[in-house]
């Protein structure tokens, strides 16, 4: 069972601005592109043709995957799909497939079909991975949990011109000191970036936040690369290089159908990534992506805005430019159509 909030951090759920809920943060900027959306409103659904409404809501992250194995296999991270008609045969195929890359624990399981770390669960022997896979109720990915730190990219492609890095971040998962005397529960309540989602902290749920770790020790509380999940997200746009753009630009240009998206990566060296080497993409995501460095704790709602407003204008401006090509638009009954079968997918996935 999960530690529940007290009043301090739903205080603090309401007073930072990231934690607000999705209409909150995104009506300004829906009131900021409406001169942009005042001719075609559902534009920005045709960003990407190679998915359903350039990947609003709930698209396939194994259809994307497969995508990006075929322009840059060298990159992507070993992904196994286990589809959820063949259930009985999850366990076998997976320690088969792990056989077969070479692979051991921790692995790394992912819903086919989710956003901003619903659902992901973490394997660290064959007894923990058997139990996650008798209990799942969805369409599943399955990765090894990868060495480094893990970064965000976003990268977009407008018409008729190379594109260009829009956004990188690093992420940071949330750990806490010990002091020989507090509990992890106790140190992550006093802690004022751990303490608005001490709930959803998987390292404190049930006996675990009892656990007193020694003066100094770090203990890790997550490993969910999300923001509303705890990590910390900084920016990272001094990672951005020539080298590094051209290296992203190759891998777009090999995806068909693709202007617009956010890849997470892992990679162990800063260096070699800025020259576009060294670095392992575990997905890609479509027109709903955030820049994310818009959450580094020292910015603001009012760059968050302005930032926001920027990529969704250029989604719109590319979605127009596919739109004259020929591709079409989804209409907002569509969109809603998308958005409530993702929900019901959702209710299958553990939160």
């Amino acid at each position: 069972m999960s530690p529940t909030l007290d009043w301090r951090g739903r205080l603090r759920r309401w007073t930072r601005w990231e934690y607000w809920p999705t209409w909150a943060l995104y009506t300004p900027v829906a009131l900021r592109l409406l001169p942009h959306l005042l001719s075609k409103p559902m534009a920005f659904t045709a960003a990407n043709p190679a998915l359903p409404g350039a990947g609003i809501v709930g698209e396939s992250k194994i259809d994307i995957q497969n995508q990006l194995e075929q322009a840059a296999s060298e990159f992507c991270c070993p992904t196994l799909y286990l589809p959820i008609q063949h259930s009985a045969d999850h366990l076998t195929s997976s320690l088969i497939w792990m056989k077969e890359n070479d692979l051991d624990f921790p692995l790394v399981l992912k819903p086919n079909a989710a956003q901003r770390g619903l659902g992901v669960l973490f394997a660290h022997c064959e007894s923990e991975l058997k139990n996650h896979l008798s209990s799942i109720q969805s369409d599943y990915l399955i990765q090894p949990k990868l060495l480094g730190r893990e970064y965000s990219l976003f990268f977009i492609r407008p018409p008729e011109k190379k594109g260009f890095i829009f956004s990188m971040t690093r992420k940071s998962p949330p750990v806490v000191i010990g002091d020989g005397i507090s509990s992890t529960l106790e140190l992550a309540r006093a802690h004022p970036r751990h303490r608005p989602v001490i709930h959803l902290l998987p390292e404190l749920k049930g006996d675990l936040g009892n656990h007193i770790p020694p003066k100094g020790k770090s203990v890790q509380l997550s490993s969910i690369g999300a923001h509303c999940r705890g990590s910390t997200f900084t920016d990272g746009r001094d990672l951005i290089t020539p080298a590094l753009t051209q290296k992203i630009q190759s891998v777009f240009d090999g995806m068909e159908g693709w202007h617009f998206g956010r890849f997470d990566l892992f990679s162990e060296k800063e260096d070699l990534l800025r020259q576009g080497l060294d670095f392992v993409f575990i997905e890609l995501n479509g027109v709903t992506s955030e820049a994310t460095h818009i959450y580094d704790p020292k910015y603001g709602i009012f760059h968050a805005w302005k930032t926001l407003s920027e990529q969704w204008r250029w989604a719109i401006r590319i979605g127009l430019n596919n739109h004259r090509q020929g591709h079409s638009l989804l209409s907002l009954k569509e969109v809603l159509a998308l958005n409530r079968d993702f929900n019901q997918e959702a209710q299958h996935i553990p939160g």
